[in-house]
């Protein structure tokens, strides 16, 4: 097959893969985070600020706790799928090395944990609650998202969007079903009965994903020849890319969050709350689909030769930026009426604008930041992260105001994301097209001032 005839099949493989994910994908975020965000503002109005904080805040410290004890896994499997994937000894054998390194780390903590509650911090308990009960429901929590996140990863990896789709709108349904049952038996809305339920609904959504792996294991080859070594790789991958994690969180809504609540107390901790999960709402349908896809497709091409891959690169950020822009021009056109007609307060507005610039700009970067990672080049991200973090904590440490905070922020990454650009450019000559068909302009401004007219009706 000649290289020419091999770009147009893998074009055709690729265009169809694409589609077929962006359509699982966004039919899993927009009906998941409608439904997480109708739960969130009902919850908002019904119970006060500083509880809402409380149960914003242990959310926002449980997924830090996962990303802590993933240890960079999650992010790390893509580049190795052709390595894992090739027989069911190399998935045993890969499955082993790499997951013993999260448990004796999970288990280090566990213990740190309990040992500091009963003896050292026994009365600091302002996230913990004064029970053990609340402190196991946490652990056991951690322990479960931990490996549905990595399970979740591998069914994508594998095409297996449909399984992670109704797994994860399931989840969700039972939870709300649970929650709100709950509540009508008499239970408060309080911590204890919103992560108890989450415990029951994580651990069956794990059962499934863990089932529907194993179906996947099965169908691998027996065993296979000359299978390369890649633990050194991996684990130097690992080790930049969790480090890249950790140093990318302190700017993140999971570490902002808790930061609001010891800094500005758990009224402003819950506002801000309410605003990354409506400004999420968003912004992560727009996450899943690009980083997901790109995550998937990038690592089927991953030996592939550079010309390939930059089509592949090309077709995924053309296409991405057709909704981003879209979105973008919905935005400012109906921004100020949601406004007017929304019942929140204009405190949540402020900080949900602030932090949807931060995470829709990110948007446009991310297919950089997933190509740095496939190609085994995780340090320039370190690098720019780790700039991120110094000048995060010296902008913390001189304002008082949170708005100043998530301003600073949005300036951060956007000289962050402008570097990005400019290595990748350099080191790959990866160049995005940034030409926008003139049908999906017309379809995307006709469509946001039909609704603008709508809403201004009203």
């Amino acid at each position: 097959m000649t290289e020419s005839s091999k770009v147009l099949y893998m074009k055709y493989t690729m265009y169809k893969r694409f589609t077929e994910s962006v359509a699982w994908n966004t039919f899993e975020s927009i009906i998941y985070h409608c439904v997480l965000l109708t739960h969130q503002l009902i919850l908002f109005h019904n119970t006060s600020y500083i509880t809402y904080g409380h149960i914003g805040s242990l959310f926002a410290i449980t997924y830090l706790v996962v990303i802590f004890i993933n240890m960079g896994l999650d992010v790390s499997l893509a580049p190795f799928l052709s390595t894992f994937s090739c027989s069911k000894i190399a998935f045993r054998q890969f499955i082993r090395h790499q997951i013993l390194p999260n448990y004796a780390l999970y288990a280090s903590l566990l213990i740190f944990v309990f040992v500091a509650k009963r003896y050292f911090i026994y009365n600091a308990t302002w996230f913990l609650g004064h029970d053990w009960y609340l402190l196991c429901i946490v652990c056991g929590i951690v322990a479960i998202e931990s490996i549905k996140k990595t399970t979740k990863i591998m069914l994508q990896l594998a095409f297996a969007f449909r399984v992670t789709v109704y797994g994860e709108l399931a989840s969700i349904v039972s939870y709300i079903i649970l929650v709100w049952s709950g509540h009508w038996f008499g239970y408060s809305l309080d911590v204890g009965l919103i992560f108890t339920t989450m415990l029951i609904v994580a651990s069956m959504e794990m059962v499934w994903f863990l089932f529907n792996l194993h179906r996947w294991y099965k169908t691998l080859p027996v065993t296979v020849y000359n299978v390369p070594s890649i633990s050194q790789r991996i684990y130097k991958n690992r080790l930049l890319n969790y480090l890249n994690q950790l140093s990318k969180l302190i700017i993140s809504g999971n570490f902002l969050v808790p930061l609001f609540a010891s800094i500005f107390g758990f009224e402003y901790a819950g506002i801000l709350k309410l605003a990354t999960n409506v400004t999420h709402g968003i912004t992560i349908v727009l996450e899943k689909i690009f980083v997901t896809t790109s995550n998937v497709l990038f690592a089927h091409v991953k030996y592939a030769s550079i010309s390939i891959k930059r089509k592949v690169f090309y077709f995924v950020t053309n296409r991405t930026s057709y909704i981003l822009y879209s979105c973008l021009a919905f935005f400012f056109i109906n921004y100020l009426i949601l406004m007017q007609l929304s019942s929140l307060p204009h405190m949540v507005w402020l900080l949900m604008y602030g932090y949807f610039l931060i995470h829709f700009c990110e948007s446009f970067f991310i297919t950089y930041e997933q190509w740095c990672i496939n190609e085994e080049r995780p340090f320039y991200l370190l690098a720019l992260n780790l700039i991120n973090m110094v000048s995060f904590i010296c902008i913390t440490l001189w304002t008082s105001s949170p708005f100043s905070i998530l301003v600073s922020v949005l300036c951060i990454r956007l000289i962050s994301f402008a570097l990005l650009y400019h290595i990748s450019t350099t080191v790959w000559r990866l160049r995005s097209s940034p030409y926008f068909h003139p049908h999906y302009l017309f379809v995307s401004v006709m469509t946001s001032l039909i609704i603008f007219v709508i809403l201004h009706a009203q």
